[in-house]
């Protein structure tokens, strides 16, 4: 057992001997890999952080019914009158719409704006959060709000969110391609350069088997050194990404409001990070392999 640890232990110093022999080589080797690991892996950050914002914010519906600007209080009232018997909403509140125009003159946004407009034209506005989240349920409950005549529309938080969660779910299914596919170039880089170094040793690798070096002896360095690269670049990738998302979280905290707090990325990122530290090491292995056997 000890041999057979001390035999591995000195192939990979030879492999970290040659990888530091090669500086610039062996950087630029580690840097395409990174670059193609940071890709899918800042991809997956994202849809991760976006799935956990969706469900949140699924998990509490909200809806508003807006009347048309006609509609009297009373309107509004037999409305709210229908929802609170049907037993289906709750945090029923209604938004007059002088209300509204006054906090929006407030807004130094909408201060100016509004100065030029006669009038009020907002609608009314009724704002509640239905029991039930079964898609079906809350389309019932907007044909039923859509049919009162003083009702002009109904949006509902869910509609959106669906959307996004149909967005997410082909975001996924393209970066398990893009993964796929740029694995298959880490494996090509690293095994395109094992192939190289092979080359460049053939008369040291023909002196050894002469010596009575066995296969696996001349094999293990380059299997670490294709090993180290992927690690190598594992690591760099996910410094890129956890930069990439700090300074994403940085704008996103910039604009503030509900996406500020909503939304964290520099935290979506730690398991990814270390599955796909462990794919290209993988993959790195995977192409050195491929090279040495190809090659012998």
């Amino acid at each position: 057992m000890k041999r057979w640890i001390a035999f591995h232990l000195q192939a990979m110093e030879r492999a970290m001997r040659h990888l530091r022999s090669t500086p610039l080589g062996s950087a630029l080797s580690v840097l395409v890999i990174a670059m193609a690991v940071t890709l899918p892996l800042l991809l997956f950050a994202i849809l991760v952080s976006l799935s956990g914002t969706v469900e949140r914010l699924g998990d509490n519906p909200h809806a508003n019914v807006f009347f048309v600007t006609s509609a009297s209080t009373a309107d509004v009232q037999a409305v709210e009158r229908m929802l609170r018997l049907r037993g289906e909403t709750r945090e029923l509140a209604f938004i007059d719409k002088d209300s509204a125009l006054k906090k929006l003159k407030a807004s130094p946004s909408y201060r100016d704006l509004l100065s030029a407009i006669e009038g009020n034209p907002l609608p009314h506005a009724l704002s509640f959060r239905p029991m039930s989240q079964d898609p079906q349920a809350l389309a019932a409950l907007r044909e039923s709000l859509l049919r009162q005549p003083a009702v002009e529309t109904v949006v509902m938080d869910s509609e959106w969110s669906q959307r996004i969660v149909r967005l997410i779910r082909a975001g996924q299914i393209t970066g398990v391609l893009l993964a796929l596919v740029l694995g298959m170039a880490v494996a090509f880089v690293t095994g395109n350069t094992i192939r190289l170094q092979i080359l460049s040793r053939r008369e040291e690798i023909e002196v050894s088997r002469l010596i009575g070096a066995t296969q696996g002896f001349i094999r293990r360095p380059f299997l670490y050194f294709g090993s180290l690269q992927g690690f190598t670049a594992g690591l760099l990738a996910a410094a890129f990404v956890r930069l990439t998302l700090f300074w994403l979280d940085q704008e996103i905290n910039a604009i503030g409001g509900l996406l500020g707090n909503a939304i964290e990325l520099s935290g979506s990122a730690g398991v990814a990070e270390l599955v796909a530290i462990t794919a290209v090491t993988f993959l790195g292995w995977l192409g050195a392999w491929v090279a040495v056997e190809t090659a012998a």
